[in-house]
């Protein structure tokens, strides 16, 4: 199949479906995947930077050590998804669900999380003190780095 991609580019990817798709490595700059099911796919170390992944289930999907600096994932169900030390400054992951998500040792600065659901998320990143934190919700299990304060930046606890 072939994804789309702002740039004019298309790319062939080794799948006939993106669900549980393996799309390690590829450069997808600028890739248009608004309201894809990418359940399960894994993007490890892919270029991703600029993608429009917006509306789009990625439950369970991998974007460890990836490039998606400038993406868009706004309202996207990310839930128990990886950003493992991936470059994720100033994407922007309005009003998204990273219930359970992982974004330990990810760069986030300058990211948007407005409205995001970060409950449970692992959100020991770097530069997340650059990071629009504005009406998140998150809860006792989000784990946030040592001395710092959500609260102070926006985000909303819930029980």
């Amino acid at each position: 199949m072939k994804i789309e991609c702002a740039t004019g580019l298309s790319v062939d990817v080794p799948a006939a479906t993106l669900e549980g798709a393996r799309l390690d490595g590829l450069n997808l700059h600028r890739a248009l995947l608004v309201g894809a099911v990418l359940k399960r796919a894994t993007f490890h170390a892919a270029n991703l930077r600029g993608a429009f992944i917006s509306a789009a289930d990625a439950e369970g999907a991998s974007f460890a050590g990836a490039n998606v600096i400038t993406a868009f994932f706004e309202k996207s169900r990310l839930v128990n998804v990886s950003f493992k030390d991936a470059d994720a400054s100033s994407a922007q992951f309005n009003d998204a669900d990273l219930t359970g998500a992982d974004l330990g040792g990810a760069n986030i600065a300058f990211a948007s999380f407005r409205r995001a659901r970060l409950c449970g998320a692992n959100m020991l990143s770097s530069r997340i003190e650059d990071a629009d934190l504005i009406d998140a919700i998150y809860d006792d299990h989000t784990q946030w780095p040592g001395g710092f304060d959500p609260e102070s930046r926006g985000a909303i606890r819930t029980s």
